[in-house]
Parts: structure tokens; sequence; C-alpha cells
């Protein structure tokens, strides 16, 4: 195992758990993709809503 850990999950040993706030954010964008089907007005969307993904820390 190693790298970035998915959207809606968190490290947990080695296995991933499922973070329920973040499976949320996962799940509405899926929702979104289902009603548009595009990309871009997906993009649109989430922004317009406040959707946002967890902010990636680089190098500790």
């Amino acid at each position: 195992m190693g790298g970035n850990v998915p959207l809606g999950y968190q490290a947990d040993g080695r296995t991933l758990k499922i973070d329920e706030g973040e499976a949320a954010t996962v799940r509405r964008l899926y929702d979104l993709y289902q009603e548009y089907g595009v990309v871009r007005e997906v993009k649109e969307r989430a922004e317009k809503l406040g959707v946002k993904s967890r902010r990636r820390e680089w190098g500790a």
C-alpha cells in the first residue's frame, strides 16, 4: 500500500475505512454526474453548492 488515500476513505493501519463526511461528498458528485452527464456541468454545479474535497498536504 502507499500513495494518496482516495476521497471518502481514511487510512486505518494497512486498511481503509469509510469517512462518512467525505463519502457524502463523493455520493453527491456521482448524483450530479448522473443528473447532468457532463463533467464540466458537474464542476459548475458543485462549485455553486460549495462542494469541496479534502485539502492535500504536500511534503511533510
